[in-house]
């Protein structure tokens, strides 16, 4: 349908360099939960991971002694990756095709979809569909786990942050493993706050750090609030050529003065980048979407943990499960 391949074979490149830094132990804890969210008994249950990329969670999967595991990915090279790693370790299947264009006999107990798969279109009504294509897959009484960042809590951290100070909001960054890998994200909030569009920029390249530190004063507005890393605000962007000018502002509880940090990123080379687009969705639109397709919500998590969902929590995890009655 839509012709995504370019894109998520660049992306690819970057996630086979990118993901080792995910270790069997993220794995393991995600699977666990999965797997108890789930309820899953039977090592025979037919499961389907959606954009599975490299497949890290069906080899889990199958280490525990699931043996109809199947994976799909648009990406010749996370599948090319994942096959030659699954020549060992029992999974049944792994499929190039863009999800939205897979046309299997076979439907399942099962289907998961994890890590931001919905939100990866632009416009609502394609991830409407995608939805649609999991209810379609999943045998009458099959469950679904959509996992997606918590589109609720990162809404509300930047329309706290922009209320509280008077300079731009919209980028982060940060290092990936030992790797001289930098992920550069821009955040922009929709109009109406009922999602957020998430645009990330990914770059690898061989650099040379060069540091300038600056001081600045910054006005606040209304009550003091504290910076932590995991709210888009205290860092920025900016290409400059082939290079990358990162800033960093640093405040403690109480102060005044907010310092920036500032680091310049000289290439060696041209780098190689990548755009991906993801859209975050509130718990309240993506019910309603879920249960416009015809799922029935069972239940919502925070985490793998299998913590309560909140408006704080770091993930939005629904189980939905397709009625009996329909086809």
């Amino acid at each position: 349908m839509i012709d995504n391949g370019i894109i998520w074979n660049n992306w690819a490149k970057f996630g086979i360099e990118i993901f080792p830094y995910l270790k069997r132990k993220d794995s393991i804890y995600e699977v666990k939960g999965i797997q108890e969210m789930l309820k899953i008994k039977s090592p025979r249950a037919k499961i389907l991971d959606l954009c599975c990329g490299w497949g890290r969670h069906c080899f889990e999967l199958s280490k525990r002694g699931f043996t109809n595991v199947y994976g799909v990915d648009i990406s010749d090279s996370f599948i090319k990756y994942a096959k030659n790693k699954n020549k060992n370790n029992g999974v049944k299947k792994f499929i190039n095709e863009d999800f939205m264009d897979l046309n299997l006999k076979e439907r399942f107990d099962i289907v998961i979809s994890l890590w931001h798969s919905i939100g990866l279109y632009r416009k609502r009504s394609m991830n409407l569909l995608h939805l649609r294509k999991i209810y379609n897959f999943l045998k009458p009484s099959g469950k679904a786990l959509i996992d997606v960042a918590n589109g609720d809590r990162d809404l509300n951290r930047i329309e706290h942050l922009n209320n509280n100070f008077s300079f731009p909001t919209t980028k982060n960054w940060w290092y990936l493993s030992d790797t001289d890998t930098l992920a550069l994200v821009e955040v922009n909030p929709q109009p109406e706050n009922t999602n957020l569009n998430l645009i990330y920029h990914f770059c690898i390249f061989n650099y040379v750090k060069e540091k300038a530190y600056t001081e600045k004063v910054y006005q606040r507005r209304g009550k003091k609030f504290y910076f932590d890393d995991f709210i888009p605000g205290n860092k920025n962007w900016k290409y400059i050529g082939n290079n990358i000018k990162l800033s960093e502002l640093q405040i403690r509880r109480g102060a005044n003065k907010i310092k920036e940090r500032e680091i310049f990123l000289t290439s060696r080379e041209e780098p190689s980048k990548v755009r991906v687009f993801l859209r975050e969705y509130t718990n309240e639109v993506l019910i309603s979407m879920l249960k416009t397709v015809g799922f029935k919500i069972e239940r919502i998590y925070g985490d793998f943990g299998l913590s309560e969902y909140s408006l704080q929590s770091p993930r939005l995890i629904i189980i939905a499960q397709k009625p009996n009655n329909k086809t």
